[in-house]
C-alpha cells in the first residue's frame, strides 16, 4: 500500500512509489522506464584473513558494502556469511550464487542453511566437508538491485569474487 502524499511527515523521506504515485501521468511513464535505468556502482575490496569486504560507492559517496567472510574448518565444518549493508531505502532485488573450492576443483560437501543472526541480509551456511581441508576459498557471484530513494533509477553492486579462508587449526 502506497501512502497518499498528503499524509507524509515534512521532511520524512518518501519512497520512490509515493513520489510516482503523486505525480499521475508523468510517475507512469518514469515507473515504466525505471527498470530499464540503473546505476551501476564504484566498488573497492579490502582483504583480510578470512573476510572480504567490497565498498560500493556513487559520486563518491557511501552507498553499500557487502562482506563476505569465511571460518576456518574446524571439524569438517566451515561456516561462510555473506552480509550487505545499505544506507538506502531497500533492497529491490539480491541474488547470491557460491560454491567452495579447494586446489582448484570443488570438494566432496553438503550444505546447510544456518538459521540468520537478526542483522538484515545476514545469512550463514555451513559447508560439511566430506574429507578434510586445511583451507577453504569460497568462489562468490552476488548481484543486488538497490533502491536509491526519490531517484527512479535503481543502483546496481555487483561481485565476483573468491575469499580465501583462513588455514583450519586440525587435519
Amino acid at each position: 500500500m502506497v501512502p497518499e502524499p498528503s499524509t507524509a511527515t515534512p521532511g520524512e523521506p518518501r519512497s520512490r512509489r509515493a513520489v510516482l504515485a503523486a505525480t499521475g501521468p508523468a510517475g507512469v511513464a518514469l515507473a515504466g522506464c525505471s527498470s530499464l535505468r540503473r546505476r551501476r556502482l564504484s566498488s573497492s575490496v579490502e582483504h583480510g584473513d578470512g573476510e572480504l569486504h567490497v565498498d560500493y560507492t556513487a559520486a563518491g559517496s557511501a552507498v553499500a558494502t557487502a562482506s563476505f567472510l569465511v571460518s576456518p574448518p574446524v571439524g569438517g565444518r566451515v561456516r561462510f556469511g555473506p552480509h550487505l549493508s545499505q544506507d538506502l531505502s531497500g533492497v529491490e532485488g539480491y541474488r547470491l550464487r557460491f560454491r567452495p573450492v579447494v586446489d582448484g576443483s570443488v570438494p566432496g560437501f553438503t550444505v546447510a542453511f544456518e538459521r540468520p543472526g537478526g542483522y538484515p541480509f545476514t545469512v550463514d551456511f555451513r559447508f560439511d566437508l566430506l574429507e578434510p581441508v586445511e583451507r577453504l576459498r569460497v568462489q562468490v557471484e552476488m548481484h543486488a538491485t538497490l533502491d536509491a530513494g526519490l531517484d527512479p533509477r535503481a543502483y546496481v553492486a555487483e561481485a565476483l569474487l573468491t575469499v580465501h579462508g583462513p588455514r583450519g587449526g586440525e587435519r
